[in-house]
């Protein structure tokens, strides 16, 4: 199924690389900014959706925009067809989509491709985690100063209170943090070593579920923002390799309880 979930997120990204920047953001499921759809979002998730229920009609699907379908099959298929909408809708190519596969509540395997870079991150669970066939592992930097980590770009209350106490721990006035706006793309570079850790109190399961597999299989610690082992449902997402975790671990563990 690995090959599957593989020309899923390819086929949909030809498809987003057709449109890009000329399927601006049609609306917003809510108030927020970055809750926004546009006309990729939902022909690539067409795309997606029609060809597992072709392929494997008695598996779920739990998607971004259509939502649940037969939700209480054992295997349940979570879709995220453009991740990172806003940035795609305005033309910004920091983007991503992201399929992954979950039998009766364990996640299994997952896609993340970015189409404008060609990057497709895979991973199946106990087999590691791969950028375009390669093997790829998570960076090994253990200094706090020398780190470049990942945050959500939604300026969320936990958000506002982890920045602060990440700079307190840095010890330094100027420290290295980026906001891609797109989980796809923040799991993969994580996930690849090129930025260090990643953190975030916004998303969904189609965001989260993905992301975890890669970044486990990439070797990361992935947890809760409160330490727990991250499962669906869970509070937040922390990812990072052991030394850097434990570390992060201690401030969202203090922005979490100021949230309150």
């Amino acid at each position: 199924m690995e090959k599957f979930a593989e020309q899923l997120v390819l086929a949909a990204g030809k498809e987003a690389l057709r449109l890009f920047g000329k399927a601006r953001i049609q609306y917003a499921k809510s108030l927020h900014p970055s809750d926004a759809v546009t006309k990729a979002d939902v022909a690539c998730e067409k795309i997606i959706t029609k060809r597992i229920k072709k392929r494997y009609p008695h598996h779920g699907i739990i998607a971004e925009e259509s939502g649940a379908y037969q939700a209480d099959a054992d295997f349940l298929w979570y879709i995220d067809p453009i991740d990172g909408t806003l940035n795609y809708g305005r033309g910004v190519p920091v983007w991503g989509i992201m399929a992954a596969l979950v039998h009766k509540g364990v996640p299994l395997l997952c896609a993340i491709y970015l189409p404008i870079t060609r990057e497709l991150f895979t991973a199946r669970k106990g087999k590691g985690a791969y950028l375009n066939g390669k093997r790829i592992h998570r960076s090994s930097r253990r200094n706090w100063a020398q780190s470049i980590g990942t945050v959500s770009s939604s300026v969320t209350a936990g958000n506002i209170e982890f920045v602060p106490q990440f700079l307190k721990a840095a010890g330094k006035k100027h420290v290295a943090l980026t906001a891609y706006g797109s989980i796809a793309a923040n799991a993969g570079y994580v996930a690849s070593g090129r930025t260090d850790w990643g953190a975030s109190w916004a998303g969904q399961l189609h965001d989260f579920i993905p992301a975890s597999i890669l970044l486990k299989e990439a070797g990361c610690k992935v947890t809760d923002v409160r330490g727990n082992n991250w499962k669906p449902g869970g509070r937040g997402f922390v990812a990072a390799n052991p030394i850097l975790h434990k570390k992060l671990l201690k401030l969202t563990r203090i922005a979490d309880r100021k949230v309150k």
